[in-house]
């Protein structure tokens, strides 16, 4: 959906206070209101989206645990002990990416470029569709 606030044209930002004469300050209105009811959709695909992860990650920590009760006693845990790294950094991975890449002007942020929330999903979507066997 189109942004609710307006645009200011020469700095980029979102306009939400108009100043009033005396040097008051008041809400500006919204260019688009009606985006604000656009956000349904994406809340659902988001819930199950998150839904999706944790009963697969429910699912895979058993399997972890049926593997590491298998490794031999001088030797266990470092399964377990890898896949929780690897998660961490996976997680520690896209957590910079969304700081990077969604830093612009359109979510409040200081840069001057970003990617808009479908490219990020897109993005996102990759490495999680190359899971599926």
């Amino acid at each position: 959906p189109p942004p609710y606030w307006c645009i200011d044209g020469a700095t980029g930002d979102y306009i939400k206070k108009i100043e009033l004469p005396g040097g008051h300050h008041k809400a500006a209105e919204p260019c688009h209101p009606e985006s604000a009811e656009a956000g349904g959709k994406y809340t659902i695909l988001l819930m199950l989206a998150a839904l999706g992860y944790v009963v697969a990650d429910v699912a895979a920590d058993g399997l972890l645990t049926e593997y590491a009760r298998a490794e031999p006693m001088e030797k266990r845990g470092t399964t377990q002990t890898t896949a929780y790294m690897m998660r961490t950094i996976g997680q520690a991975v896209s957590t910079m990416f969304i700081a990077f890449f969604m830093n612009s002007k359109a979510y409040n942020g200081s840069f001057d470029w970003g990617l808009s929330f479908e490219q990020v999903a897109g993005a996102l979507a990759v490495p999680a569709a190359a899971m599926v066997p």
